[in-house]
């Protein structure tokens, strides 16, 4: 496409544009401006990324093999011994089967992989693992190099872990050494978490148990946020924060009941949480209302606000599939117009 062209696509986007701002009906107007957009976009992209549009569009449309794919790279690489990965994978691919979304040939290594001889794992698991990893991880050097980078363009840092959903307890406590860590550090001023990250099987132990294990590691990690501050490349020191995610159906009640726990002891008082609310869940906007309420009731005895930050949505299908296979109560809305519609009135 040459210069001209692309100027008189743009104008004619810009005319449609106008037009679902001023005329009816809006959902045809949106509709084509949309279309002459992506048209313009299609024009320009290279063949890599008309590649990887296609897959993201093969994944949008088979939920559950994105499920199994995320859960396979979730936990099935947590465990040094191969025997164990490879039994974790064959669990899931037995559970969700296959991936529609892959290529055959992809299909056919996970057909091999579920159905050959258990003795070849010590060959699998690694050919597999060196496969992923790049996609996966960047080593620690790499990382540290980048958030110097980071710093030095005074460019502020929050650090969230990808969980483990098969964390146990003696995990979790390793986790919170981890994340108290990373607090410690001068150029990181925030990190993201979910109770899912400190302990994972939280509908299969008693209520009060988790409950009880999980306030103690909220406190250490709040404690340490409160003892570090994060110094800027002028020199100026913030308070380090702690961003709370609130957008799995498995966390909802429990973290709500943490939060209210932790906020009425006086140690807290001055501490800077941000609780991060996804709009997929009907109860979402109730829980909204009940944070604000308590927000309001510390800002009039003078102690630190609780901010909110609202998600549109998370990944609904895969939380519909999840949802489903846990029997779990919250479950989210199923269709994107109830959860634009949600997170407006949020």
């Amino acid at each position: 496409m040459n210069q001209a062209e692309t100027t008189s696509s743009l104008s004619s986007a810009s005319k449609l544009l106008k037009d679902v701002s001023s005329q009816y009906p809006r959902e045809e107007k949106a509709i084509s401006f949309a279309e002459e957009t992506a048209g313009i976009i299609a024009q320009q992209m290279s063949k890599e990324e008309i590649q990887l549009q296609s897959y993201l569009q093969a994944i949008c449309s088979d939920p559950i093999g994105k499920y199994c794919l995320n859960s396979i790279h979730d936990q099935a690489f947590r465990p040094r011994n191969s025997k164990k990965i490879a039994e974790h994978i064959r669990y899931l691919l037995n559970l969700c089967s296959v991936p529609k979304h892959l290529s055959l040939l992809k299909q056919f290594q996970f057909f091999l992989f579920r159905h050959l001889h258990v003795s070849l794992e010590s060959m699998q698991v690694p050919y597999l693992f060196r496969k992923q990893s790049p996609n996966l991880f960047c080593d620690k050097g790499s990382l540290q190099k980048e958030l110097d980078s980071c710093l030095e363009q005074n460019i502020y840092t929050r650090v969230e872990k990808k969980q483990d959903i098969s964390l146990g307890k003696k995990q979790g406590l390793k986790r919170v050494t981890e994340y108290i860590a990373l607090l410690n550090q001068k150029h990181i001023r925030s990190i993201s978490l979910s109770v899912n990250d400190l302990f994972a099987p939280i509908s299969l132990y008693s209520y009060d148990d988790v409950f009880h294990f999980l306030e103690i590691s909220l406190k250490a990690i709040f404690r340490a946020a409160l003892e570090n501050t994060f110094l800027d490349h002028k020199g100026n020191k913030f308070p380090k924060t702690v961003n709370l995610l609130i957008c799995d159906s498995k966390v909802l009640e429990i973290s709500k009941d943490l939060i209210f726990q932790i906020f009425m002891q006086k140690e807290f008082d001055q501490f800077p949480l941000t609780v991060s609310l996804s709009a997929a869940f009907p109860i979402s906007h109730s829980l909204q209302k009940e944070f604000l309420s308590l927000s309001k009731k510390r800002i009039e005895l003078g102690k630190e606000k609780l901010e909110l930050r609202l998600v549109r949505g998370k990944n609904i299908p895969e939380e519909v599939v999840t949802s489903s296979l846990t029997n779990n109560h919250f479950f989210p809305y199923i269709k994107k117009c109830e959860v634009d519609a949600n997170f407006k009135k949020m």
